[in-house]
């Protein structure tokens, strides 16, 4: 296998040294197996008027292999999307979350679970009903700052009627 590498090695950096910029990523690609293959010998190979040693070889080969992500790899940002109304809190969630499953325990026949489930059923509907009349209070207290969202919230109560 070691004769393999280095004959590898000499080809690459032969065909490095005859290849334009034009094969920019490839010849990186290239670089980098080089110096894995450096790096799993665990040998020192001279650059310049010193030694190097394996460790400065794997840093060096890091920054080589970043820089060529960024030239080469194209970068999409995804952005997530909050589904949930603007009025819904986590404590909420959390409260509709319990409720629930103690429905599904309900459901397979767990009657224990029926006085829970209710005093449950008016605890979302109590916070629910609380969260929506802060939302629009808080709202309508900022609509000088911000108009855009008190006639959002307006054309959203004039729909429902």
């Amino acid at each position: 296998m070691e004769v393999e590498a280095e004959e590898k090695e000499e080809e690459w950096s032969n065909d490095q040294n005859n290849h334009n910029n034009n094969d920019g990523a490839m010849l990186m690609i290239k670089a980098a197996i080089l110096m894995i293959i450096t790096m799993m010998r665990g040998d020192k190979r001279e650059v310049g008027a010193g030694q190097v040693n394996v460790g400065e070889e794997y840093w060096y080969f890091l920054d080589e292999l970043r820089r060529g992500q960024v030239g080469h790899i194209p970068c999409k940002t995804i952005k997530s999307q909050r589904n949930d109304p603007k009025w819904m809190t986590d404590r909420l969630k959390s409260y509709i979350g319990q409720k629930k499953n103690i429905y599904k325990g309900r459901k397979a026949g767990d009657e224990t679970l029926w006085p829970l489930y209710s005093e449950l059923v008016r605890t979302v509907k109590r916070l629910t009903r609380k969260a929506k009349s802060n939302y629009e209070f808080r709202v309508t207290s900022q609509a000088k700052t911000d108009p855009k969202g008190f006639f959002h919230l307006y054309k959203t109560k004039a729909e429902k009627k």
